[in-house]
């Protein structure tokens, strides 16, 4: 008896996030998926060197900017009521990462600054030794 309500209990909590989560895609969804959802961010970092986006998924984007000697990995990921922004680079023979999370309708400028001036200064500091 005890399994039982264990497991349906389980699958009620399977259940449960998986339509969250199909409410969380059709809101990116109708408001214009995650490349208008998150333009102001993902534009923001396209100005990087030699940037491109990777990837554009329904539920993430993946910026990089490439160098000789520098490769950073931005991916854009919506959560539930925030966002998150997972910064991953490969800068000579350092790795370095970090992320941000951010409530949904917060400022992406605000955010994309925040975000380059803490890279701005972890690279300074990584390159002057």
């Amino acid at each position: 008896m005890v399994w039982v309500i264990i497991i349906g209990l389980v699958v009620f909590i399977i259940y449960k996030f998986l339509s969250d989560r199909n409410k969380l895609l059709n809101n990116i969804a109708r408001e214009g998926g995650m490349k208008f959802k998150y333009r102001i961010l993902i534009e923001g970092l396209l100005e990087g060197p030699n940037a491109k986006i990777e990837e554009i998924l329904k539920d993430s984007v993946v910026v990089t900017w490439r160098s000789h000697s520098q490769v950073h990995l931005f991916q854009i990921v919506p959560a539930f009521g925030k966002f998150e922004v997972i910064w991953k680079a490969q800068i000579a023979q350092h790795k370095l990462q970090n992320s941000w999370m951010f409530n949904e309708h917060d400022n992406q400028e605000a955010a994309l600054n925040l975000i380059l001036q803490y890279i701005d200064t972890v690279c300074q500091r990584t390159l002057l030794g």
